[in-house]
Order: C-alpha cells, then sequence, then structure tokens
C-alpha cells in the first residue's frame, strides 16, 4: 500500500507489514528445511545442509548430544562458507549437552561485526546452544543464545537472542493468527459488544468498531498470517518463564522470569516480566506487564500493567497504567491512570485522560440476575477515594469529579466541570465547579497530557486541547439548561445534572463558570 509522509497511520501499516514479512520468511524457512530442500540457495545466497559424518561424529562423542535420526540436523550455512568445508570446529565450541528431535537447523554463521559485538560484550553471555534437555523442531539462527530448557519445541530462535532456564516453550497443536483477539467489551452478559482488535489497532479503531465514532477513518484492518510456529525474533530475551506456548517476539522484546505465557505477541521494545501470566494478549510498542494476570487484552503504546494487577477482556489505550486494582470487560482510553487498589468493571471510556483512586468501585454492573450493565465515562472523570457507581451510568460529562465516597445511582449526568459529592442520603451537583473553584486543574491537566503523551505513534489522536469545540458546546448547553429554570431552592429535573439534586446556588454558580 502506498503510504504518504503524511499519514497518521503510515507506522501501524509498517508494522503490520514487517510482521507478516516475518512470520512468511519463518514460515518459508520451516518448509524448506521440513520439506529437505538441501544444498539450494535460500533468498539471501545461504543454504541448508545436512551433517557430515566427522560433524555426526563430533556432535555425539565430543559435544556429548543425542539424536535419534542424526539425518534431521541440518547445518544452515553462511554463503561465504563453502559448503564441503567442515564446521566441526564450530560446533565444538558452540554445542553441547543437548537432545536433538525432529528437524533442527543450526545457524554456524558469524558476522566479522558480530564477533566484534561479542568481544565488546565479554560478561554477556556468549552465543551457544547448551545444556537443553529437548530441542525439536526448532531454527536457531546465527548467535542464539539457548542454555537449560526443557523443552524447545516448533520454534524459530532469531539473530542473537537469548532463550534460557525455561520450562517447557511449544506451539499448540492448532494453526495460531498472531496478532487478533475477540474481546466483549460492556455488559459481561446479555449483549457485551464485541470488538476484533489487531496488533496494530488504535482507539479510533475500537470506536469505530463499537459504533461509537461517526466519522469514518482509515484503519489497518486486515487479517494476520497464520503460522505452526513460536518466533522469537532478533535481540529477544525469553528467560526463566516455566510455560511458554504461542508466541511471536518482534525484535526487542522480551519475557523474564514470568509464571505462563500463552498466545501473546510483543511488538519490539515490548516487555512482560517477573511473575506474569497473559494469555492471549497483544502488547505494542513500549509496554509492559509485572507481577500481574493479564488475559484477553490489547496493551496499546507506553500502556503498562502492574504490579498486583488483573485485566481481561479489556483495550487499554495510549499511555494507560493500571496498578493494583482490576480492570474487566473495559474500553481505557489514552493518559488513564489507576494506581491504586480499585475495580473497574464493563467501562467505556475511549477518551480517557481519567483517574481511578483508591477503593473506587466502577463495577455494580450485576442487576441480581446477570452482570447486564455498563458505564460510559466521558473524557477526564475522575472517580474519587471509595466512590460506588451503580451501573448502568452515562457519566457524559467531561472532566467532571466524584468526590470521595460518593455513590452514584443510575443515571445520566452531561454537565461538563462538575462536582458530584454525597450529602447525607442524596448525591448533590455543583455544575461547572472545576472552571471555577479549580481552574489550576485545568492547567496542570493540560502540561501532563502533553508531556506524559509517550505514545508518539497515537498522538494524532490523543492531544487534543481541553477546551475545544466539542467542551465549547456542552458548556454553553448546560448554561443554557440551568438558564431556564429558576425561583426554588433546589431542582431535581434539570437535564444534564441526572438524579443528582442541584441547590439554587449551584445553580447560580454553575451559569457564572459557564459564562
Amino acid at each position: 500500500m502506498d503510504l504518504s509522509k503524511n499519514d497518521n497511520l503510515a507506522p501501524f501499516y509498517e508494522s503490520f507489514a514487517d510482521r507478516e514479512a516475518f512470520v512468511k520468511s519463518i514460515n518459508k524457512l520451516f518448509s524448506e528445511a521440513t520439506d529437505c530442500i538441501l544444498n539450494t540457495a535460500l533468498h539471501d545466497g545461504t543454504f541448508f545442509r545436512p551433517l557430515l559424518k566427522t560433524e555426526e561424529k563430533t556432535l555425539s562423542d565430543i559435544c556429548h548430544c543425542q539424536s535419534s535420526d542424526w539425518s534431521k540436523i541440518l547445518l544452515w550455512i553462511p554463503k561465504e562458507r563453502k559448503p564441503e568445508q567442515c564446521a566441526s570446529s564450530w560446533l565444538r565450541k558452540n554445542v553441547s549437552f543437548n537432545t536433538f528431535e525432529g528437524v533442527v537447523v543450526i545457524n554456524v554463521g558469524d558476522s566479522l561485526e558480530e564477533r566484534a559485538l561479542e568481544k565488546e560484550n565479554q560478561c554477556a553471555l556468549p552465543p551457544g546452544i547448551h545444556f537443553n534437555m529437548l530441542l525439536s523442531n526448532c531454527i536457531l539462527d546465527r548467535q542464539s543464545k539457548v542454555y537449560h530448557n526443557r523443552v524447545v519445541k516448533d520454534t524459530y530462535i532469531g539473530v542473537n537472542a537469548t532463550v534460557v532456564n525455561n520450562g517447557q516453550i511449544y506451539h499448540s497443536s492448532n494453526a495460531s493468527q498472531y496478532g487478533t483477539l475477540k474481546i466483549s467489551v460492556g455488559p459481561e452478559s446479555g449483549g457485551g459488544r464485541e470488538v476484533t482488535p489487531i496488533l496494530e489497532s488504535t482507539i479510533v479503531d475500537i470506536c469505530q468498531q463499537l459504533k461509537m465514532s461517526l466519522r469514518r477513518r482509515k484503519t489497518v484492518s486486515r487479517n494476520p498470517s497464520l503460522s505452526c510456529y513460536n518466533l522469537i525474533g532478533k535481540d529477544c530475551i525469553v528467560r526463566d518463564t516455566p510455560t511458554v506456548e504461542d508466541i511471536l517476539l518482534l525484535p526487542n522484546s522480551r519475557i523474564e522470569a514470568s509464571c505462563s505465557i500463552r498466545s501473546v505477541v510483543l511488538m519490539p521494545t515490548a516487555a512482560i516480566g517477573n511473575a506474569v501470566t497473559a494469555v492471549n494478549t497483544l502488547l505494542q510498542w513500549n509496554t509492559s506487564i509485572e507481577h500481574s494476570n493479564v488475559i484477553n487484552v490489547l496493551l496499546m503504546e507506553h500502556a503498562h500493567v502492574g504490579p498486583k494487577s488483573i485485566v481481561q477482556d479489556s483495550i487499554l489505550g495510549p499511555d494507560v497504567h493500571v496498578s493494583a486494582g482490576e480492570v474487566h470487560a473495559s474500553v481505557i482510553g489514552p493518559n488513564t491512570n489507576a494506581h491504586h487498589q480499585s475495580l473497574v468493571i464493563s467501562v467505556l471510556w475511549p477518551l480517557g485522560r481519567g483517574n481511578v483512586g483508591y477503593g473506587a468501585n466502577v463495577g455494580s454492573n450485576h442487576t441480581g440476575r446477570l452482570p447486564d450493565q455498563e458505564t460510559i465515562a466521558a473524557e477526564g472523570t475522575f472517580w474519587g477515594l471509595s466512590t460506588v457507581i451503580k451501573f448502568p451510568v452515562n457519566m457524559s460529562a467531561p472532566y467532571s469529579i466524584v468526590a470521595a465516597g460518593t455513590t452514584l445511582a443510575p443515571q445520566h449526568i452531561s454537565m461538563p466541570f462538575s462536582l458530584l459529592v454525597d450529602q447525607g442520603q442524596e448525591c448533590n451537583i455543583i455544575p461547572g465547579w472545576v472552571l471555577y473553584s479549580s481552574p489550576y486543574t485545568i492547567s496542570r491537566s493540560e502540561t501532563k497530557f502533553a508531556t506524559r503523551r509517550n505514545a508518539k505513534r497515537h498522538a494524532w489522536y490523543s492531544g487534543w486541547k481541553i477546551m475545544r469545540p466539542y467542551t465549547i458546546d456542552l458548556i454553553i448547553a448546560s448554561r443554557r439548561a440551568l438558564e431556564r429554570e429558576s425561583g426554588l431552592s433546589e431542582y431535581r429535573n434539570i437535564p444534564g445534572i441526572g438524579k443528582a439534586t442541584l441547590s439554587e446556588k449551584a445553580r447560580k454558580a454553575g451559569i457564572a463558570a459557564y459564562t
């Protein structure tokens, strides 16, 4: 596809194309290896060949390796090496104490540049294939470091990749379509909204699938290729993880000291760290997961989960941070933070930019029959300490604050920049409170969003101003609604205040704030 230099989606198309090329090239390598296409030059001038008798003897007698069928152990010969040249000296240095099964391809090439890099990194683990209980149907590219693994099966290990101290690395029997998910957000039962993001999706894509966006934009909406192998790309790390199944790691991504990883795709520089269980999860650039359980989730650029979090069936937008809490069946938009122990269930919050305080329960979605309710949250919503949100709530009031300890009954609130606060048995609303009592909040937020917006590939849609035509129109409509009523000590039926109580003093203050 032709891409103009100003195309905001160019990085996403390029990522998709690079991923497709990588998957297809490795699929082709496995096909050529298993079909025994030997002594025939590959596309880069290298070629596969079987072991020479001397090499077989070196592996079995000197390197202490085993195989039930040495004819299936192939060497990947660099183009500068002659086909008949013996690689026994290379094998003695780089291979020892392994059991091979099925087709195993070992790349015996190393460039001058790679040798120089190895000399510079004297303290780093040297390239080699040592002390693996079983290597089955694998391709081990040059300079790879494969040490002390129990089982590595149906796996490509890329240039300079590190695979160390793992339990089982294997691929399930069914072919995997790397980089796609099927997630039901909103109501957990009885009519959930299904979205099908791919690895390169944006919040704009998700909104279009949910029919929350009136404008149609181009999206990267293709189905990626299938593969029957684990793919660990260049300079990747997979270490100290007991169970690894169905993975695709693009260059410079890593999985370290996790618990269980299954059906996971990592873009470059993404990381899964200590004590993580991740299933059906996609991680874009510079994302991370630490000490958490993540199931059926897309993390967009610079989104971070952990420590001690549970995230399931959700979309986390760019620059979202979730730690110590739970997020289920939700769409969380850019620059949203849930840094404390809190609960977010069935919340559609695509514009994000909000905060979830300690003890906030934005998740009362169960009617006593089924968890069949949802909440819509506006841009910049602040759920205060120990708030309780009883679904369904349509909180379409941008940059409003639900004060600490407040309980919201099911309702629709649309007055922007408001404060909602519990007063005994009822909830009071103060329209425009943020504008006249805390204008610093708006100024600080503008600066904060600009300086903390690290997801540069998503900046084309996540860098909007707070005061823009959309919010100004809401302010004007809210002021008109407040001006249409007068003469009472309190109001309960003004459009936009939901089921909250509005005092005459707060009405006048709101009109002044919105003027």
